[in-house]
Formats: structure tokens, sequence, C-alpha cells
């Protein structure tokens, strides 16, 4: 069984707060799980402290800090199995900060007992974002999000599929995915102008492969 895409919904640009409330609707999904991608600046280091859908909490995959300066991060947060229907995804940092975005995704055919055991995160001063990781599984997807401070869009890599872009207004935030057939060293990557950023990505697991054992008598 292949991972598929299902839905996707963002919170657009917030701005000196602590919360985002919004809508994502999932589809009817076999073996089906949310990821919440969020991204966020501050004067220290912002932390989020809970993700819920349809009031369900997710368990947090990677996060990155901006390790200069610490005021940029990103993280991935996940689900299996959620509810069908258009419900709301609440995300809650631990403080106020000065602005963040969250981007939500849904997707079939992911393991519901070890969903995601492989993820990468990176940052730097300069460049553009890069992160290569390596799936473990046949026929997985990769997602992730990225953060930058600068103040245009940019480009997803050749393979990847953009989910959004949001201008943050002074940053921009954007998350694609990714599928992978084998499993080999996978690259995500954007194409951006020469500016502060930070990314993190995650491997979504299809289910284990059932191998039949044979008993000679």
């Amino acid at each position: 069984m292949s991972v598929t895409f299902d839905a996707k919904s963002n919170s657009g640009a917030k701005s000196a707060t602590n919360t985002a409330t919004f809508s994502h609707t999932t589809g009817t999904l076999t073996n089906g799980i949310i990821v919440v991608m969020t991204s966020g600046t501050d004067n220290v280091a912002p932390s989020v402290s809970s993700v819920t859908y349809n009031t369900v909490a997710l368990t947090k995959a990677v996060s990155k800090v901006q390790n200069v300066s610490n005021t940029e991060a990103v993280e991935i947060w996940y689900l299996v199995n959620p509810a069908a229907g258009a419900h709301n995804v609440v995300v809650t940092y631990s403080e106020s900060i000065n602005e963040f975005v969250a981007i939500a995704a849904t997707f079939s055919g992911v393991s519901q007992s070890d969903a995601i055991t492989v993820t990468g995160s990176d940052t730097a001063l300069s460049g553009s974002p890069s992160v290569t990781v390596a799936p473990t599984r046949d026929d997985c997807m990769l997602v992730d999000i990225f953060y930058t401070r600068h103040d245009s869009a940019g480009t997803v890599g050749a393979d990847q599929t953009e989910l959004y872009q949001v201008d943050g207004g002074g940053f921009y935030a954007g998350a694609s995915y990714e599928y992978s057939a084998t499993p080999s060293n996978k690259t995500m990557s954007w194409t951006i102008s020469t500016e502060v950023w930070v990314q993190a990505v995650a491997v979504l697991n299809s289910p284990s492969a059932f191998v039949p054992r044979v008993i000679m008598i």
C-alpha cells in the first residue's frame, strides 16, 4: 500500500498571539494520518505546547531551532486515524509569539503502529533549505516545513509537491511532500534568496510488508 495525499489546510499568518484555530476536512481514509507543521519566530525560540485535531492531541515528531540567535523554530506533529470530516486544528504555543504559521495535511496508507520513525532537520544563516533523510521502507511519503526571514517566495524542489507558501509579512513559511518508492536517501529542498532558514522533515511510513513463513514438513 502506497502513502497518498488527501487534503491540506493552513492557519494563515498569525501575529502577537499564542494560538491558532482553523478547519481541516479529512476524507474517509484507510490507515490515515494528519500532519500539522508549524513555523514561528519570536525574541526567544518559540515552542509549541500542544496541537489538537477534533480535540484529540497530536504527538510531536521533530522540531528544530535556528541555532545562532534562537529566534525561529519549525515543528512537525502527527495523529494516526484522524476523524473524517471537517474538524478544527488548534495549535498552541507556550506563550504569545511575534509571528507563526501552521500547515496541516492528511494522507492515507500510513502505518498506524509506527507512523514516523525517521526525521531530519537543519538550519543555516545563508543558502537554501536542504535536508536529506533515509526512508527505511518502500512506498513512503516525506513531508517538510521551512522558515526563512527573506520576504519572498521560494521554489520547491523538483520532485516535491508544494502544499503552501505563506507570506508572514517579513518571513515566508512553506511545506511540501514527496513520494519515496524505495528505501534510499531523499533530499527535501527549496531554493530561496540567501537568508537565515530552518527546516524539518519527517518520513510517513507505509505499513510493514508481511513476509509469509513457509514451514517445510
